[in-house]
């Protein structure tokens, strides 16, 4: 009898699909009060249709670049619909939220009983803590009081001359950076800013907290980094790919106490991936992104795939991105994420930092192999990241050393090689 009533009660449970089905992450079980999250979206189709188009060799950039993005947002919409109605007819329980197309995922603000209970319907594959994210702080600076003419050493290591004397410096090509932001008024980077060239402030910087019309840093990280692949002043050759133009999100540590996050990222995504806000142009989007950020281990897991899907879509356009490994060497396993990542040999590209002196890893660059299998080599590749002078705030150059010093190089010879071959 008993075996009978445990048959009657599994057939019961097969036979009425649950409404709400999806597991609940083990930190929302117990919050209280108001949180912040990324809810993950469902979605079984896969990206076989992009992958097509982008395969496609006789569709140019600029209907690949309208077709994939339209895309994405009909997918993701259609995905999230159910959701965002969801979340409208409980807007008492939110204080914000925001549905990406660029990753199908929803930034959620609000009520964590609200949250549990949304997050427990069965089209949410997965729920995100809306972490903080870090810059990759650099491991020392100086101010650099001598004015040098010629190029930096770091630069004579890459081999770059060696395209400068074959007219490749860039031209053509757009970097972005995703940092602390950019002084648009320093004098080796205000010709090369996009908004100075005829392009509108809104596809040219991305600010959503403080909305300037103008590139601004409160730090001096983001300036430094974007010296290093299109700083030019006179005779004085800074930056990788000179004739390159340039772009900046100024999303990470942007300081006054509000913390920068995941979906503050992927609002940098978003804007990236089609600057100007129509899909049918192209050449406004950046041909790469240099990322000075990262989470470090121990705050997620090992391998976590929070940014995969808006990064594999961002590659998909063609825009190329790069990672700073970290500064938390020499120990093994300390790439940070989502550099760490190892899906095939070319996404999350880490960059790790040498010694242009002697060309010797750096101390403090983070080592491999990823935390993904333990097994696979990180970073990628490696350039200068000790003592590299820079832009400074204010229109002045300082030295730093860090990954984030030795990635913006790689970041140059993107755009040089985008040059040669578009």
């Amino acid at each position: 009898m008993k075996k009978y009533y445990n048959f009657v009660i599994l057939i019961i449970c097969l036979l009425i699909p649950p409404l709400f089905s999806a597991e609940i992450p083990v930190f929302l079980e117990d919050a209280e009060g108001e949180i912040s999250v990324i809810l993950k979206v469902i979605d079984s189709q896969g990206n076989d249709d992009i992958d097509f188009l982008v395969k496609h060799r006789d569709i140019s950039k600029q209907e690949k670049h309208k077709l994939i993005i339209e895309k994405m947002k009909k997918r993701t919409l259609d995905k999230q619909q159910a959701i965002l109605d969801e979340i409208k007819h409980n807007l008492e329980y939110v204080s914000e939220y925001k549905s990406f197309w660029i990753s199908n995922v929803v930034y959620l603000r609000g009520d964590a009983g609200f949250i549990r209970y949304i997050s427990s319907r069965d089209d949410v594959e997965n729920v995100f803590k809306n972490l903080p994210l870090m810059l990759v702080m650099p491991v020392d600076s100086a101010i650099a009081t001598d004015f040098k003419t010629g190029s930096e050493p770091g630069l004579d290591v890459i081999g770059v001359k060696t395209a400068w004397e074959m007219g490749l410096t860039g031209e053509g090509s757009i970097v972005c950076n995703f940092d602390t932001g950019v002084d648009g008024n320093h004098p080796a980077l205000l010709p090369s800013w996009r908004g100075s060239n005829g392009a509108s402030v809104s596809e040219s910087w991305f600010d959503p907290y403080t909305n300037t019309d103008f590139p601004v840093d409160s730090h001096g990280h983001g300036t430094h980094t974007m010296g290093t692949m299109v700083g030019l002043d006179g005779g004085d050759t800074i930056g990788v790919a000179f004739g390159a133009q340039w772009i900046s999100a100024a999303v990470v540590d942007r300081g006054g106490g509000v913390q920068r996050t995941i979906a503050d990222i992927l609002s940098a995504f978003q804007w990236a991936a089609d600057p100007d806000g129509d899909p049918s142009t192209s050449d406004d989007m950046p041909d790469v992104i240099n990322n000075s950020w990262g989470v470090p281990t121990g705050y997620l897991g090992a391998c976590d795939m929070t940014f995969w899907e808006a990064i594999d879509n961002v590659e998909a356009l063609g825009i190329v991105c790069l990672f700073a490994a970290g500064n938390e060497g020499p120990f093994s396993s300390t790439i940070r994420t989502p550099a760490d990542r190892i899906t095939t040999q070319f996404n999350s590209f880490a960059v790790g930092a040498i010694n242009s002196q002697t060309l010797e890893i750096a101390s403090f660059s983070s080592r491999g192999p990823s935390g993904c299998d333990s097994v696979t080599i990180k970073p990628e590749i490696v350039a200068p990241g000790v003592g590299i002078r820079s832009c400074d705030n204010g229109g002045g150059y300082i030295s730093m050393s860090g990954t984030s010093m030795a990635t913006p190089h790689v970041a140059g010879a993107v755009a040089i090689l985008r040059q040669f071959n578009p």
